[in-house]
This record gives C-alpha cells, structure tokens and sequence, in this order.
C-alpha cells in the first residue's frame, strides 16, 4: 500500500473524537445535569451479557484536576455480576451497594477504608456486609427511557471487586470480567489456568462460548475464555479482514485436559503475547533476536518476569501489569502528557523485503526504541515528541536509513524545544530524512512537533532506496477525556 494512502486511513482515526461530539445529550430533569451517552459492551468470563448505554463525567471525588470516570447503570452491572455468582443489594436510600460473593471466595480486604458521608451524590461499596470503598454515584436516565437509575462509577466498582479476586478491565467501550477462585497473595507458583484467564482479561481477548467443553480441568465458566485461547487465533486486522495464524494462545495438554494446575514459565507467556499479536511462529526471524522472547524483552512485557524458572503468583500480577499496559498502547505520565508503547502487529513481519534477515531485526528493535520514546501531551495544542533522527550521508539507493514522519497532521516542528516553530511544506508533514521539513545531519536528541487535532506518526527504514514501514500510530482525545491510540 503507497504511503499516502496509509496515511490516510491512520489521520482518519483522528476523526473518532468529532463523531463523538454528535452523539444524543439528554438532560436530567432533577438537577440540570446533562450527559453524553456512548456505547458499552458488558462481558463476563467470555460471555456477552448486554450492551447498555454508559455516561462520562469528571470524577466527583477529584478535585480540581480530576480525570474522566465512567459511569455503568446499576441495573446492567446487576445483571454481570449476578451472571459472576455474586448477588447485588442495592440501598438507594442509604446509598449502599453490597455484594454477595461465592461461599470459598478469598476477600482480601483493605486495611483501611476512608469513609465519606453518603448523600444522594455518594456511595459505600461493601463485600459481604463490610465496606471496601467509597463512590460517587448519579442519578440519570436509561439510555431511551424515561426511568431514572443509579449510575456507578466503572473505576470504584472494578477496585471493589479486586478484593474478591475479579480481574475487571475497561478500555472506554468494553467492560470485561473474570472470577479467579482466589485472589493472590503473592506467593506459590501461578497455575496456568489463571495465567490464561489473566492473560485473556489484560488484552480485551473475547470469549468463545461456542461447541462442547473437552477439558476436564476447565469449569463451564471458564469455558468460553479458555476456548478463545485455544483454536487457532485470527488476528483483527480491521476494516473486516483478519490474520490467521495457524496457532493456539495457548496449547491444551491433550484433547480432554487444559493443564489448568501446569506451572507456566515467562517463554510460554512470550509465545502467547507473539500470537495475540498476529504472527505466526514462522515468522519470528523477523523479530528483534529473531524470537518471540527478543518480542516481549523490546516492548517490555518481560519487564520484572524471571528469565528462566516458574512464575509465582506475584510474577503474574505483573505480567497482567505489563499487558495491560501494553493493550492500552501508552503510559500515562500525568498532566495530559503519555508515553508510547508499542504494539506488535503483522505488518511489522510482512516485510517481502530485501533487508537481510539480521539487518531487519536489528531495525525491528530500533523502531520499537522509537516508538517507545515517543511523548505526546494534550492540551490547547498536541504536542509530540520525538526522538531526533540524523540525515545525515543519506543516499536514495544506497544503505540503511531510520526514518519518522509526521502522518498528516503534524505540520509544525521544532528542532529547539519549542523556541522557534517552522511549517512543513510536504502535506504529509515533519519528515526527518527530509531538509526541506525538517530532516538535518545534526538533530536534537527530540523533536518536537505541534498539530491542533492528535498526533500520526509513522516509522520506517529506507533500505537501499526501498521504503519499509514498520510501525504507524495516531492518539487523539475524546470529548469525554478518553485518550484512544492506535497501531498499525
């Protein structure tokens, strides 16, 4: 695909905020309060449980620099969770949510709990009768009706239920959750049952509930996560077309048993990260150290996971750290200002090129280097920070150049930290191997570079004249506060 129309269809993705801003506000009639509602998902180990409308506002408990918190109606997170085995009671007028969970369920309850008088505004969460945490509440109209309902902020309610050991996750449209039989302590070694669930739960990975369960050590519940991880994985590629790759997440023992109690070591959880990811084990010549591990040690997965030996239950509560991490595709260093990380994806493989394999790895890495220096900070204007890439004995047939250009909307760049600001004259923008938009052969360590709807970027090698995109993202801003970046 030209370059152009790559680009294209990446600064398209900054458009998503704007459409946003169309979506139906109502008014509530008791406080003057309105909301945007936007779409939501609801699932629950694996299985689609409904599709409600959520609202957004700043979090009540914030203060003056709060951030953006989601809001779920009661009724539909009843419905999850009665679907948990956990049984809701709802006290409205005294503001007290409770929830009921499994007889065996290990509550690890915190040490101290700030109280917060309950107003119509507020809210106690409790676990078995015993307070856990405290919320902010709203009282607001289901989506096309004219019945007002309790709105619960996603945010507490998920803090809630990790002291009964649910792995819950949102990522702004998508509500997921898993039970665990217990939470962990820390100690033991983790299982691979509870790895796989985890695993599925950090990534957003959906649930198969179709076909018969063949595993005996695999619980109906549990089902349709397990199987997710289990057939042949295809990987989303958008606009409907996807890329099989012929493996399994994760291997079962046999064809009746999962393994659920095998002890699981950070390579299984690297292989498992390299297929999630959409390439298929005939391709990892062409990752960093030609391997899946090279993978995971560039993007940061195995980041305080052990080399060699079994993971014990705290090395899975970081592995779901660094997934999670990694499945949203930034940092959050505050103030408005991410840190990129980068997401593999099939095209980083689909080289069809005539790099040599060495070479291609070693740029593989470089540009996973890249992407992960990459700031980008919202406010009156977006800014985006670079690493700065020399020119320098630029040939146009002739060796291996790294190269990051702006994706259509970064026409503004800085090569003095934002003193002096120059407009590039190439519509697609800043390009570093470019002197006329502001390539040089002696950059600053970063670039800085100004747009006033998100950031597009793309990276890639210009090897012997050929051009090799590896990597291309756009962050933007939602009119709820929700930071949306993407890879391709």
């Amino acid at each position: 695909m030209a370059r152009k129309q790559l680009l294209k269809g990446l600064s398209a993705g900054l458009m998503v905020a704007s459409v946003l801003a169309s979506l139906p506000v109502v008014a509530n009639a008791a406080t003057g309060s309105s909301y945007i509602y936007y779409n939501t998902v609801i699932y629950a180990n694996g299985q689609q449980i409904s599709q409600p409308k959520h609202i957004a506002t700043k979090d009540p408990f914030g203060g003056p620099n709060a951030a953006t918190t989601s809001f779920l109606p009661f009724y539909y997170v009843d419905q999850a969770l009665g679907d948990m085995g956990i049984k809701t009671t709802w006290d409205g007028t005294h503001g007290i949510l409770n929830l009921q969970v499994p007889a065996g369920t290990k509550v690890n309850y915190p040490a101290n709990v700030t109280p917060v008088e309950i107003t119509s505004g507020t809210m106690a969460i409790q676990i078995n009768g015993r307070a856990v945490t405290f919320a902010p509440r709203i009282a607001y109209f289901d989506a096309g009706t004219t019945i007002e309902t309790s709105f619960i902020p996603v945010y507490y309610l998920q803090k809630a239920l990790g002291y009964a050991g649910i792995q819950a996750n949102w990522n702004g449209t998508d509500w997921t959750m898993v039970s665990q039989s217990q939470t962990s302590t820390g100690t033991g070694a983790a299982t691979k049952l509870q790895a796989a669930l985890a695993f599925a739960q950090a990534l957003g990975i959906k649930g198969d509930p179709s076909g018969q369960n063949p595993y005996s050590d695999v619980s109906s519940a549990q089902w349709p996560v397990i199987h997710a991880l289990t057939e042949d994985y295809k990987f989303d590629l958008g606009y409907g077309m996807t890329e099989d790759t012929g493996s399994a997440i994760f291997a079962p023992d046999s064809s009746s048993k999962f393994g659920s109690n095998d002890p699981l070591t950070t390579t299984q959880i690297d292989y498992a990260y390299m297929i999630s990811r959409g390439i298929k084990p005939n391709q990892t010549q062409f990752l960093p150290n030609g391997s899946a591990e090279g993978l995971a040690n560039s993007v940061g997965l195995n980041d305080g996971l052990p080399s060699s030996g079994d993971l014990s239950s705290a090395d899975l509560q970081r592995m779901v750290t660094n997934l999670s991490a990694l499945n949203r595709g930034y940092s959050d260093l505050g103030n408005g200002k991410i840190q990129l990380l980068y997401q593999p994806s099939p095209t980083l493989v689909d080289s069809g090129s005539k790099i040599p394999v060495s070479t291609y790895q070693n740029d593989v890495a470089q540009v996973i280097k890249e992407v992960d220096e990459t700031t980008v900070t919202f406010g009156s204007s977006v800014y985006t920070s670079i690493p700065g890439l020399s020119d320098a004995g630029y040939d146009t047939t002739n060796g291996n150049y790294f190269v990051v250009n702006g994706g259509g909307v970064l026409n503004d760049y800085s090569l003095d930290g934002g003193k002096t600001w120059h407009a590039a004259s190439d519509a697609y923008g800043y390009s570093s191997l470019d002197v006329q938009n502001g390539g040089t052969s002696t950059p600053p360590s970063t670039v800085l570079l100004r747009s006033s709807s998100g950031s597009a970027l793309e990276y890639g090698v210009l090897y012997d004249g050929s051009w090799y995109t590896l990597a291309m993202e756009t962050a933007s801003k939602g009119t709820d506060g929700t930071i949306v970046v993407q890879y391709k």
